[in-house]
């Protein structure tokens, strides 16, 4: 029962604000090591029991399991496809305004643009996200993934109508804000041989029912909207159905030259 009550403190304690802000990916791991010991220790205070005692901790246990399975089965197919033989991604870099330090000017990323060539074709929707990691970069940085917005894709429909089925896109785009960690570590690359892609995740809200749809967004906001507006245009082109669509975004960004 100590071993219940010292790992559900540490998950409480790791769960605040400021722990997870300062380092996520410490607090992420330090989160599933505690959720293991949890169920370790329950088992031990459970057990020798009857069924009925660890019936419900086991089909808990077992539904985890499974969407694990089922999570695993589509990191593998979507990353061990056919090999392509040139970048799998490629950088844009775009900057804020230059700033004058002294006798030289800063010029400060603002924004990375990521154009993933997919391995095998991925069903996409507007308003999902992706987990991405890399095994290009340092150490460190190889054992995290990071959720990100879908910003774009090509050709994301395939039929007209309103049960029109998404096609299967191959080549995806993100718009990423550098912060610190992994995102600071791709300004100094301008391309990623090797990109381990977890997802789609999230659901299609499917704004195309209604009339007028009003999209805001503030700095890095707009990459979660691109995807929505893009969709809207396309049944704006294919629909004799009216639709009035807004678009609302604040950047400074201008794209590096190469």
């Amino acid at each position: 029962m100590l071993q219940l009550i010292v790992a559900f403190a540490s998950i409480a304690l790791l769960s605040l604000s400021p722990v997870r802000r300062f380092k996520y990916e410490l607090f992420l791991k330090l989160h599933l090591l505690l959720s293991f010991a949890i169920i370790a220790s329950l088992f031990w205070h459970l057990l020798p029991g009857t069924a009925r005692h660890i019936l419900y901790p086991l089909i808990a246990i077992s539904l985890w399991f499974l969407s694990s399975i089922i999570r695993l089965g589509q990191l593998l197919y979507h990353n061990l496809g056919k090999r392509i033989t040139h970048q799998q991604v490629l950088i844009t870099k775009y900057h804020h305004s230059p700033r004058t330090l002294g006798n030289s000017v800063y010029r400060k990323v603002g924004a990375l643009k990521l154009q993933v060539n997919l391995k095998r074709p991925m069903t996409v929707k507007p308003g999902q996200y992706l987990y991405l990691g890399t095994n290009d970069l340092q150490l460190r940085h190889r054992v995290q993934s990071h959720p990100f917005a879908l910003m774009w894709w090509e050709d994301a429909f395939a039929a007209v109508g309103p049960d029109a089925v998404p096609t299967r896109a191959r080549q995806l785009t993100f718009l990423i804000e550098p912060r610190d960690g992994m995102t600071a570590r791709l300004t100094k690359e301008n391309s990623l041989s090797h990109l381990i892609l977890d997802g789609p995740y999230g659901q299609d809200h499917r704004l195309q029912r209604y009339d007028t749809v009003v999209l805001a967004a503030s700095g890095i906001g707009i990459a979660a909207m691109l995807g929505y507006a893009k969709q809207l245009i396309w049944w704006a082109s294919n629909s004799a159905q009216r639709r009035n669509v807004v678009l609302s975004s604040q950047a400074r960004l201008k794209r590096e030259k190469q």
